[in-house]
């Protein structure tokens, strides 16, 4: 899986910086980007996993008991003990496959879970970034999420009127498609520029605008919390 700290050089990370403060010097509105590795914990996934190389293990370990030798499965208690310890050990294994091979993880997570995962983290960026605003402003969260392949875009009330679907279909295009060519920097730039043009258009700047949120992309991994 991409890791999200390692996706884009420093040089990268400075430029991403310089296109939010022009933006935000076009426009009243606060920009926020972020991006994470992955935006979920799906423990219900591992543990499915876990529940499901578990039952494996113990079926085929019974299988091959009773076709090497079925000295391993005399005695009544000695076959529960067997039994349980396979099936924890199986457990065990399942479910640390499945946090480090993420192919294996996503057999057992729906894209509606993930879709869910996304947009809860954006939200909670939303409402801390709304705290502190020092200036009631119209703000624009662009959320993207590595392991998910989603992009989820918020607006506050004032904003979110102006945000039609067209738009932000094209906004999430700019951003997937280079990212599935892993033209990670060309992505943030082109959607950047396309949210300059519109927040400029929608909100231009006035005099008495200030910038109350840091500039910087910000960073998750493996994820927000």
């Amino acid at each position: 899986m991409i890791n999200s700290n390692k996706l884009l050089s420093k040089d990268e990370k400075s430029k991403i910086k310089d296109l939010i403060s022009r933006t935000e010097k076009r426009t009243n509105a606060e920009v926020i980007i972020a991006m994470a590795t992955e935006s979920g914990q799906y423990d219900r996934a591992e543990s499915l996993a876990g529940l499901f190389v578990g039952t494996a293990t113990l079926g085929f370990s019974y299988d091959l008991g009773s076709y090497l030798s079925r000295s391993l499965w005399e005695g009544e208690s000695l076959t529960v003990l067997v039994q349980v310890a396979l099936m924890i050990l199986g457990f065990i294994v399942g479910s640390l496959l499945a946090s480090y091979i993420h192919t294996f993880r996503d057999i057992f997570v729906s894209k509606d879970e993930k879709i869910r995962s996304c947009q809860i983290m954006a939200k909670a960026l939303m409402a801390d970034a709304l705290l502190k605003l020092s200036q009631p402003k119209p703000l624009l969260i662009i959320y993207i999420s590595l392991y998910e392949k989603e992009v989820v875009i918020l607006g506050d009330g004032v904003l979110l009127k102006e945000l039609k679907e067209d738009f932000l279909n094209e906004l999430k295009n700019k951003i997937l498609v280079p990212f599935k060519l892993k033209l990670y920097f060309t992505g943030f730039k082109d959607s950047i520029e396309l949210t300059s043009e519109f927040l400029s258009q929608k909100f231009p700047r006035t005099e008495d605008s200030k910038n109350s949120q840091n500039d910087d992309i910000r960073i998750f991994h493996p994820r927000m919390m």
